[in-house]
């Protein structure tokens, strides 16, 4: 009894083991074939000076990170604790024709489709290109602008009293580029404005997290201008959960926020949140938070 029940063990794991190893090539593949202005610089490495096509290839880029942190978010193969809590009770109250409410996304991926992959990717990137477009050309823009700026600085002797600053900004908005997209990707019917006010004070918030990803980031592209297509195609899928990693657990902060504001207990649940949390939203701020985001 005890040798089938080791059997059982090594077969659940082994199958879990090469079913995020599939999915986790594959969601990097589409990515990159969805992305392939992106994929194009990447390969052909162009270099960074280059930064105003990079911003526009990455702007571009916006809808296929989008449809990726969708399969994140919903893939039962990636499900972590909290995800697990969330999809039961999604399962719970399917004959609710109002749980969950219009504003939260449903799951992009069936409950019962560990290897599903190539739908629920196109359809996400479908249903959210729009918006992500509009997170990535914001964010893209304001980078190109420090970027130029950064340029500009250069020949100027005091230019590099501003350059570490400039910088610091850029890496900002790189990182409120991916939090927005993870928003979008939570709550598919936010206003363009909301999103970017909670994308750009949330990639602050948690700096640990904005330094790991920044760090991910800055080696994942240096990997890439040293081997494109090795580190493309073995690595892109494993990198960009990381990033989206941190940067859901950034926007963790908004999400709570909302379950509490929310006055639903299932909501509650869906992220965590005790009941006795309670909302640090103050009465006038830059950001409003869940209340926006509802509307």
């Amino acid at each position: 009894m005890a040798s089938s029940f080791s059997k059982q063990t090594f077969n659940k794991t082994f199958t879990t083991v090469a079913n995020s190893i599939y999915l986790m090539l594959m969601v990097g593949w589409l990515t990159l074939l969805c992305a392939l202005p992106l994929t194009v610089l990447f390969v052909l490495r162009v270099p960074l000076t280059f930064y105003p096509t990079y911003a526009l290839a990455l702007a571009l880029s916006a809808p296929s990170f989008a449809a990726m942190f969708a399969i994140f978010r919903d893939q039962p193969t990636f499900n972590s604790r909290d995800a697990e809590l969330r999809i039961k009770l999604y399962d719970d109250n399917l004959k609710d024709p109002n749980f969950p409410p219009d504003w939260i996304a449903k799951p992009y991926v069936p409950s019962d489709r560990v290897t599903a992959i190539f739908r629920p990717f196109f359809r996400a990137y479908k249903q959210l290109f729009l918006r992500a477009l509009a997170v990535g050309f914001s964010c893209c823009l304001v980078i190109f602008a420090f970027g130029y700026d950064l340029q500009i600085t250069q020949q100027f002797t005091w230019g590099a009293i501003l350059m570490p600053v400039l910088v610091v900004v850029m890496a900002i908005f790189l990182q409120a580029y991916f939090v927005g997209l993870v928003i979008i990707v939570e709550y598919p019917k936010a206003k363009w404005l909301n999103v970017m006010k909670s994308a750009i004070l949330l990639s602050v918030r948690r700096w640990l997290a904005l330094i790991i990803a920044l760090l991910v980031m800055v080696g994942f592209v240096w990997g890439v201008m040293w081997n494109p297509i090795l580190v493309l195609l073995l690595g892109t899928g494993l990198i960009f959960y990381i990033e989206y990693s941190a940067a859901r657990w950034q926007a963790q902060i908004l999400f709570a926020q909302m379950a509490v504001e929310s006055g639903d207990k299932r909501i509650r649940d869906m992220y965590s949140v005790g009941a006795d949390a309670k909302s640090r939203r103050p009465k006038s701020s830059f950001w409003r938070g869940g209340a926006d985001i509802m509307q």
